[in-house]
């Protein structure tokens, strides 16, 4: 079985707008589907935090030794500090989900909520996690080029939902659920491509007249050929790689898997 979810979120009238994220989605569920996948989208305000966790936690529990599932995120991605000394930068990243209140920050996405779900992930099986969003508080700094007049960056800095610095530091973690203990490692069974480093930014751009994610656009079309010829998940870094970082787009496409 092959089981996809992909979720794209533009945050349409809000100033925190962006213009490619449903279009990505799109773009990974028309590619999955042609190639076998059972493949669902979960788009801007349906994209809440409960829709998204009870998503991802469907494409994994529906999974059994053999099968692969495919999650993919276009959207702001943000922090919050961390409070369990988890972390060595004392951030916990985020998604921002359609429903995140921007006041205070509650209701965001947080990875350590992501990954007690993938670490459910069976033996014998695997999942590929796909995030084309961005975290990192030095990023919102950067210019636009000028050649690209729709280019965004895809971070909500904390200074946009969180209004007082005594905040910041106060907020609990988890936003009053009992965090969760977690490894730094990659979860077993899951292999992650994220859009840039973390100290990086993911451009939310217009390519050839379409709203795109820059690093969609490339990955999309790489994992195509890919497919096509039953080529590796190393192979489809590599050919990514071989586009991004460009002058325009200045990101370091990852993946992160478990050795072996």
């Amino acid at each position: 079985m092959k089981k996809a979810l992909c979720i794209g979120i533009n945050y349409k009238d809000t100033e925190f707008e962006l213009f490619g994220c449903i279009n990505d989605a799109d773009d990974w569920a028309h590619l999955l589907t042609a190639n076998g996948f059972d493949s669902a989208v979960l788009a801007e305000r349906q994209a809440t935090k409960k829709q998204i966790l009870s998503g991802i936690q469907g494409v994994v529990r529906a999974l059994q030794p053999g099968d692969v599932g495919f999650v993919t995120f276009s959207g702001h991605g943000t922090w919050v500090p961390d409070r369990t000394g988890d972390e060595p930068d004392d951030r916990d990243e985020a998604f921002v989900p359609s429903d995140a209140d921007m006041e205070d920050g509650r209701g965001l996405v947080l990875d350590d909520e992501i990954k007690a779900i993938l670490d459910e992930v069976p033996n014998g099986s695997h999942l590929v996690l796909v995030t084309d969003c961005c975290h990192s508080g030095t990023i919102y700094r950067m210019a636009s080029h000028p050649a690209l007049t729709t280019r965004r960056v895809r971070f909500l800095p904390p200074a946009h939902y969180l209004k007082t610095n005594s905040l910041v530091h106060s907020m609990d973690r988890a936003f009053g659920q009992p965090a969760v203990k977690k490894s730094n490692g990659p979860s077993p069974g899951v292999v992650h491509f994220s859009g840039c480093r973390d100290v990086e930014y993911s451009i939310d751009a217009e390519i050839n007249g379409r709203p795109n994610g820059a690093f969609t656009y490339v990955a999309t079309r790489v994992f195509a050929e890919v497919a096509a010829r039953g080529g590796t998940y190393a192979n489809a870094h590599k050919e990514i790689r071989k586009h991004l970082p460009a002058a325009d787009f200045p990101q370091t496409p990852l993946l992160n898997a478990p050795a072996g």
